[in-house]
């Protein structure tokens, strides 16, 4: 029961620091112990807090190359809609009666270029 708790809190670290007190043979063993553990205990803990702060990073840089992933795709839909609009939207020398999309105003008789949004049909899933 003894052996599990001292191997749960100390772990290897008490055998590292016995070893260090055995070869250095301080004036004070019982002081240097304890430095050495404290000082163990720091260098522990500053290691964690950077092993956080890398995956931290790391999900950020994650999260930033995908943001850019889908800027890109927005900006690929955004210019493939352009050019459908583009396309739907040119005369190219036809009469205007015959382009479907040109409307005539009814009081005025002059014709209107329909909306943007008229040249994409919308599909409903049920």
């Amino acid at each position: 029961m003894e052996t599990a708790y001292l191997k749960k809190c100390f772990g290897n670290s008490l055998t590292q620091a016995l070893a260090e007190v055995a070869r250095v043979r301080p004036s004070d063993p019982i002081e240097y112990l304890a430095h050495w553990l404290y000082h163990y205990r720091d260098v522990t803990n500053a290691k964690e807090k950077e092993k956080q702060e890398e995956l931290q990073l790391k999900e950020e840089y994650d999260k930033s190359l995908q943001e850019v992933k889908m800027t890109e795709m927005r900006k690929q839909e955004e210019y493939q809609t352009q050019q459908k609009c583009e396309k739907c939207h040119q005369v190219g020398g036809k009469n205007e009666a015959e382009v479907p999309g040109i409307l005539k105003a009814p009081s005025t008789g002059q014709s209107t270029p329909r909306p943007p949004w008229a040249c994409f049909s919308l599909t409903v899933a049920r």
